[in-house]
């Protein structure tokens, strides 16, 4: 009887301990990406800030989730801008501000003749940097790029939107001046109706002479 409980109480340890391995094996490997560290599977997020106007400055401080301290790529309108560490809170921040929304001055004589001053290039500065935006009323796209927290080191994005826009919060269009047909016209006119004057100069000065 004695021998009998022991080998029962010999049988019951094993399993139990090979029941506590696999129990630990399975949640070492079902574990989110390896990891139960919030933001380790990687994220793609999006941020609209809206509309912006000449001079204006404004910043992306929401943009989170990254390894703190590492380095996350900066990307303006799909070109290559730099590199930027994230702070110790994993948040990459970044300074734009508006130096031109490219809308041409309205000047008088343009005006008076039918001329519609071509408008210019948007511009931007980011933390430092002048760069040329897109045409009013077009949205820009600021990326940021680096790891997330975790072993994996997988990806995390933050695409960063806005819009420049023009006087009054309206967006305008450039382009090269522009001719009509009624302005041809009235040039047209304009300089036959000198032409005439002329004329009638040159023929009261010869009157004069032979009086």
């Amino acid at each position: 009887m004695k021998r009998l409980l022991i080998v029962l109480a010999a049988v019951f340890a094993a399993t139990g301990a090979t029941g506590i391995g696999a129990a630990h094996a399975q949640t070492t490997t079902t574990a989110p990406c390896g990891s139960g560290t919030p933001n380790a599977c990687g994220f793609d997020r999006q941020s609209d800030l809206g509309n912006k106007t000449e001079g204006e400055t404004f910043n992306t401080n929401s943009n989170c989730g990254f390894e703190p301290g590492s380095s996350a790529a900066r990307s303006f309108n799909g070109a290559a801008l730099d590199n930027k560490n994230a702070d110790a809170s994993g948040c990459v921040a970044t300074q734009i501000t508006v130096l031109s929304d490219g809308v041409a001055l309205a000047r008088p004589l343009f005006a008076a003749i039918g001329l519609a001053q071509a408008n210019g290039v948007p511009q931007v500065r980011i933390d430092g940097r002048t760069l040329t935006a897109n045409q009013l009323g077009v949205r820009n796209a600021l990326v940021v790029q680096g790891r997330v927290p975790g072993p994996a080191a997988n990806p995390g994005k933050w695409t960063n939107y806005f819009t420049i826009v023009g006087p009054a919060g309206k967006a305008v269009s450039g382009g090269a001046l522009s001719r009509t047909g009624a302005m041809i016209v009235r040039w047209s006119l304009l300089g036959a109706a000198l032409v005439a004057i002329g004329a009638l100069f040159v023929l009261a000065s010869r009157r004069r002479r032979h009086a």
